[in-house]
């Protein structure tokens, strides 16, 4: 195994962690305390700068320029944040999921920002709800952004629906009303091929998200996380909520699962797994341990893992920084 950066969003901010070819750990940095983080994105371009969204403890959206080991708020201060993602095209122009729902848009790294009023609009909109104060409405979270189809942006809320926009925001529509959205992924090698990770299951479109299909294999499951392999987009990860197994593989596109998780703990409503980005057999997984989380790692493509004793709070998301 080659040496890798993770960042680790926590019940207590992030932290960054460094694991080496050794297969030890360790933690090198620790920002933004006091705020549970519900969403990390690094800029595409420039691996540096960091944005990180802050909700349920704590609030707004953060960037960092220096790789992690200082941020600064960048608005939000009202509003509990709950996922932030970064045009792969245009690394200035980031979206970003709140509670009070609603999706925001910059043009400029975020500087400035602009909400889709339209979404107020959606027939659902009344009936999406959240159960934590003080909102106790839904929020917006699992965005993607389908650059080789101009104006569509997929985005679910929970709990409430998926909503689909065509025309860049001018318009939505909720394609599966009354779901409890959590996550959405689009295939990297089929821009109509895409993933949502819902409160009842994984559902599939193959029409760039204008209909949906559960997959047999996970119905019913709580699913709060969806990892694609960049390299072989037909061999893909999520995270299920589940004290018997919460992580599962498939090697053709989603069509069948094997469970690899077996013996880990869960990590509740989490997105706590990622995969090597140089190592495809090595995949990292975040559960809960008593009071704190835990940081796993499997080297032989789940069949086995080994607990690198990191001793960290509750983890909420995981990510690459490699």
């Amino acid at each position: 195994m080659t040496s890798c950066t993770l960042i680790a969003g926590t019940a207590d901010g992030i932290r960054k962690i460094r694991v080496r070819a050794d297969g030890s750990a360790s933690v090198d940095a620790y920002e933004l305390r006091e705020h549970a983080v519900r969403g990390i994105a690094v800029d595409p371009f420039d691996r540096e700068r960091i944005y990180v969204a802050a909700g349920l403890r704590g609030w707004g959206l953060h960037r960092s320029d220096d790789g992690g080991r200082t941020f600064e708020q960048i608005g939000f201060s009202d509003y509990w944040c709950w996922d932030v993602i970064v045009d792969r095209q245009n690394p200035e122009r980031l979206l970003v999921g709140t509670e009070p729902p609603m999706l925001w848009e910059s043009l400029d790294g975020g500087e400035t920002w602009s909400d889709f009023p339209a979404i107020d609009s959606v027939s659902s909109r009344p009936n999406w709800t959240f159960f934590h104060p003080p909102f106790h409405s839904g929020h917006l979270h699992g965005i993607a952004i389908c650059e080789e189809r101009p104006g569509r942006i997929i985005v679910g809320v929970e709990h409430g629906g998926l909503l689909l926009t065509t025309d860049q925001g001018e318009s939505w529509t909720d394609v599966m009303p009354g779901a409890d959205l959590h996550r959405v992924e689009i295939a990297p090698d089929d821009p109509d091929r895409v993933y949502a990770g819902a409160g009842h299951g994984l559902f599939v479109s193959h029409n760039g998200g204008e209909s949906w299909s559960a997959i047999e294999g996970l119905r019913g499951r709580y699913i709060h996380g969806i990892v694609i392999d960049p390299v072989n987009p037909r061999r893909m990860l999520v995270y299920v909520d589940s004290r018997q197994c919460p992580v599962f593989l498939s090697e053709d596109g989603g069509e069948s699962w094997q469970p690899i998780g077996a013996g880990l703990p869960s990590s509740r409503p989490a997105d706590p797994v990622r995969l090597h980005p140089a190592s495809p057999n090595t995949i990292f997984y975040a559960g809960d341990s008593g009071d704190g989380g835990t940081l796993y790692v499997s080297d032989d493509n789940g069949s086995s893992w080994r607990d690198l004793e990191l001793g960290l709070p509750k983890v909420w998301r995981l990510e690459n920084l490699d």
